[in-house]
């Protein structure tokens, strides 16, 4: 009966629910701020839930669901992958140990490279959480020990306070990481290649599963060169690994990289990690050309290198919305099916 929130608690194990926030308000806003009432279950009991302790899956469970009565008070008529995605990320932040959001990451980015950030298909954005994670694990800035980065993202898709920016779920964080100098493309790009190696990369990547290149090739003296086609939708990576054959082991041996990628409006990105025997990696950062393409080279002597690994995205975040689609403002994507051409060679010189 006063402004704080009610929390119920409430027999719905037995239907497969550890938790869950609704509104009981009378008129609830298309788009706009709304109060919020939340449902555990009363026990966790490990009949229900055999994974975790009942105090663990009480307590992320607490999180995500609050975090969403938080995000009603923004917008409750935001995008569905950034609730979802943002509510699973914060049960990692404010519950360190219990980890029950890893068992997620399958069916998101690192699993499922070639479906975009933004699906809401299959739980999808329950695994996309691993985007935030990776953005706040660069941009670590934190208040009451979370990064503020995730709540600039939630002001700026704020639509219930008066002169509110209202900016839908991909624009608002593509608005806070542009105040960063980064943007959602650059943040898809080294997401998708540190995917690859979760142990190097994040802080807690030893708990991670690895994602898996479409292809690994050996490239031969007798056969050093190989081209790839392929189609990516938006906010999709694809990597591909190479490897020198044993016996190229003078130092002169180079990986010449040729990318006929979409162009610049598409947003097409692409880097090259080159993992050295000695166990360390050096990243290669392409820059593309306005029309999308790319010449240079990289060391692939196999006296020094395991394997050069070649990442591709298409970081488009344009869409015309509003024509209820499931994704984000509920728009069509520009640019899907997009065709990205790469050429490889191993040359000495």
């Amino acid at each position: 009966g006063d402004v704080r929130p009610d929390i119920y608690l409430a027999q719905i194990g037995n239907r497969g629910l550890y938790g869950y926030c609704t509104t009981d308000a009378a008129q609830v806003p298309a788009h706009g701020s709304t109060w919020a009432y939340c449902v555990l279950d009363n026990d966790y009991a490990r009949t229900e839930f055999p994974t975790h302790t009942p105090i663990e899956n009480m307590h992320v469970t607490a999180a995500h669901e609050y975090f969403h009565a938080v995000q009603f008070g923004y917008d409750v008529g935001e995008d569905p992958w950034f609730m979802e995605a943002t509510a699973t990320w914060v049960e990692d932040e404010v519950y360190d140990r219990v980890n029950d959001n890893v068992a997620y990451l399958r069916q998101g980015p690192i699993g499922r490279p070639a479906t975009p950030l933004d699906s809401r298909r299959g739980g999808y954005y329950y695994g996309a959480w691993i985007y935030f994670r990776h953005v706040t694990e660069r941009f670590r800035r934190s208040q009451a020990g979370l990064p503020v980065i995730v709540r600039r993202m939630w002001r700026l898709a704020d639509a219930g306070s008066a002169g509110a920016p209202n900016l839908y779920s991909m624009a608002a964080v593509q608005h806070a990481l542009a105040e960063n100098g980064s943007s959602v493309k650059k943040q898809v790009l080294t997401m998708a290649a540190a995917n690859l190696h979760p142990r190097r990369w994040y802080d807690e990547g030893r708990r991670y599963p690895a994602a898996e290149v479409r292809r690994t090739f050996t490239l031969t003296r007798a056969a050093p060169r190989k081209t790839l086609g392929f189609e990516q939708d938006h906010l999709t990576s694809a990597s591909y690994r190479f490897e020198p054959a044993a016996l190229m082991t003078a130092d002169d041996w180079r990986l010449r990289l040729s990318l006929d990628l979409a162009p610049e409006q598409q947003a097409s990105q692409a880097l090259a990690r080159v993992m050295l025997r000695s166990g360390r990696a050096r990243t290669v950062m392409l820059e593309l050309s306005p029309a999308g393409d790319y010449e240079g080279s990289v060391l692939f002597s196999a006296a020094q290198v395991r394997a050069v690994e070649l990442t591709v995205v298409n970081g488009s975040t344009r869409y015309r919305c509003s024509v209820g689609t499931g994704w984000s403002c509920r728009g069509r994507p520009l640019d899907q099916d997009v065709a990205q051409s790469v050429v490889v060679k191993a040359a000495r010189g």
